[in-house]
């Protein structure tokens, strides 16, 4: 929790803003359930870069990566380097990708609407961002200015809920 945070105090003091008070619940979630890679495994496998190259294509999530989302991606990201070991949440992404597979009309429909969605834990973090007490003029514009562009982002993340609703709403695995 220390580095918690100390990771918030460090973004408040690059960013020259103030967490709102309330705004974040911070919690500390175990890895039980999932297997713990190290780094050089991690490497040695290629899971994220390729060893030549250092580049993510030609490594294993290079291939699996065709997210539509930037959440999407990290999660992915994450499976791969901290994969699930519980034999239920293993079987539950099987019979979720396998129901994906037999109704290719479902797969992607889910893709399309997920296709115009914005990186909603950036824009959350922006919304919890407010200007210090002793901002400059300039600090306080750029606040007003990204407020308004954050509303209209939350506004078009709104309109796209429907679409993704109905899309997931035919889906019989979680």
């Amino acid at each position: 929790m220390a580095a918690a945070y100390a990771l918030m105090k460090y973004v408040e003091s690059v960013q020259s803003m103030t967490i709102a008070e309330g705004s974040l619940m911070v919690s500390f979630v175990g890895s039980e359930g999932s297997i713990m890679m190290d780094g050089e495994t991690i490497k040695n496998l290629e899971l994220i870069t390729n060893i030549r190259t250092g580049k993510r294509q030609h490594s294993l999530f290079g291939l699996l990566n065709h997210t539509k989302t930037a959440q999407g991606q990290r999660m992915l990201l994450s499976t791969i380097v901290q994969p699930p070991a519980e034999i239920n949440t293993i079987t539950m992404r099987l019979d979720a990708v396998g129901e994906l597979l037999q109704d290719e009309g479902m797969f992607f429909s889910i893709g399309a609407a997920l296709g115009g969605f914005l990186d909603i834990n950036h824009l959350l973090s922006q919304l919890v961002q407010m200007p210090r007490k002793n901002s400059t003029q300039a600090q306080s514009l750029r606040y007003s200015q990204m407020t308004i562009t954050n509303i209209i982002l939350m506004k078009h993340l709104i309109h796209l809920l429907p679409p993704v609703i109905d899309a997931l709403s035919r889906c019989s695995n979680p």
